[in-house]
């Protein structure tokens, strides 16, 4: 049996010499989507499970490939390899494109013979980390949107119809209410009251998206969900290497590389590992793994089934993210609909309290 998509094609190659083989640069490619990756693996696994030459399924897929910028990288892939390279070797040259432990599936399946079903694998753990940020995003977005509208909706009126009433109150004379005095306080100073929330919007956004998002994580309904995602995509790696034939401490080593903000706690998991350790002691202190989690980590380890141990748990976290999610979209909807109805009713009538008193407002000018 071929040990990588190399050999099967080593009829077709070019002679080579005894050079080493230089990998493209496609360095400056760039990220690819989940979606694009997923469709890439499956593909290419469909093509070679069907007795098609590896070459040949390259050419294929890359001609399948919708992104210019994915097809231009999926190009140097099946260059390299067409040069002399195994898959993963020319995947790995790919800088930016896939992720180490893509790469580390890849070459586990050449290694033993697997390749097609690693490259399946490999597509239903892409779509499996697609689908969970996608809940988590929706969980997290839905909220801002709606705050978002709200807000638009308050800058609208103070923009476009208190300074209105104000000129019709101000040449009436007599004396407001004070809550309309306040909102008409609010319309004059909208402008820089516009500006200063667009500049701390932007400088949240900056700290979040430059120096890290753990402060972001540290909320407290962040940081439920969070712990959720981060022990389902943990698990499903783990699970996933782990089927492929990687050892448990390179399988850690390419976690600690896929969680960058998990890392600290993944490498004293490796090194804990490393000393002789069990997994299911070594993983107690990440801190997303509660211990009915680490309980089915245990028993894995001493019934052999560790694999399956940790595809349940990526399943349960999962279940629960998605229940958390959709609990929470229940109570966010109808409070911040009320909140923000709340808001603007209290603006409106305010607004409008003095034309109810107009008589008043005759007599006091």
């Amino acid at each position: 049996m071929p040990s990588s998509l190399h050999d099967l094609d080593l009829l077709e190659a070019p002679a080579l010499d005894d050079r080493r083989v230089s990998a493209p640069d496609v360095s400056r490619r760039g990220k690819a989507s989940h979606r694009e990756k997923a469709a890439f693996f499956t593909n290419l696994a469909r093509l070679l499970r069907g007795g098609v030459p590896a070459l040949r399924a390259l050419d294929l897929v890359v001609g399948q490939a919708r992104s210019t910028r994915f097809k231009t990288a999926l190009s140097g892939v099946r260059d390299g390899v067409r040069e002399g390279l195994d898959l993963s070797r020319a995947l790995d040259a790919a800088t930016g494109v896939f992720r180490p432990y893509e790469v580390a599936a890849v070459r586990a399946g050449e290694n033993t013979g697997t390749l097609a079903d690693c490259l399946e694998r490999l597509a239903a753990e892409i779509r499996h980390d697609a689908d969970l940020r996608s809940k988590a995003l929706e969980a997290v977005t839905y909220p801002f949107f709606v705050l978002g509208t709200g807000l638009v909706t308050l800058f609208v009126i103070l923009f476009a119809v208190v300074p209105r009433l104000g000129l019709v109150y101000r040449e009436l004379g007599g004396r407001l209410p004070f809550s309309t005095r306040a909102i008409l306080w609010l319309g004059d100073a909208a402008p820089a009251i516009l500006a200063g929330f667009i500049t701390t919007a932007a400088a949240i956004f900056w700290i979040v998206r430059r120096k890290g998002s753990s402060l972001f994580r540290r909320l407290p309904f962040i940081s439920v969900l969070d712990a959720e995602l981060q022990a389902s995509r943990f698990s499903f790696l783990l699970a996933s290497q782990l089927r492929s034939g990687v050892p448990v401490r390179d399988a850690l080593l390419l976690a600690a590389d896929t969680l960058p903000e998990r890392r600290a706690a993944v490498e004293r998991a490796l090194a804990e590992v490393c000393q002789g350790r069990s997994l299911a002691g070594s993983l107690g202190h990440l801190g997303f793994l509660g211990p009915e989690d680490l309980a089915l980590v245990a028993a894995g380890e001493e019934s052999g089934s560790l694999v399956e141990a940790l595809d349940g748990i990526a399943s349960d976290s999962a279940a629960r993210l998605e229940t958390r999610a959709r609990a929470a979209l229940k109570i966010l909807e109808p409070t911040l609909i009320v909140a923000i109805g709340l808001l603007v009713g209290i603006l409106v009538v305010s607004l409008l309290l003095p034309l109810t008193q107009l008589d008043l407002l005759a007599e006091g000018s």
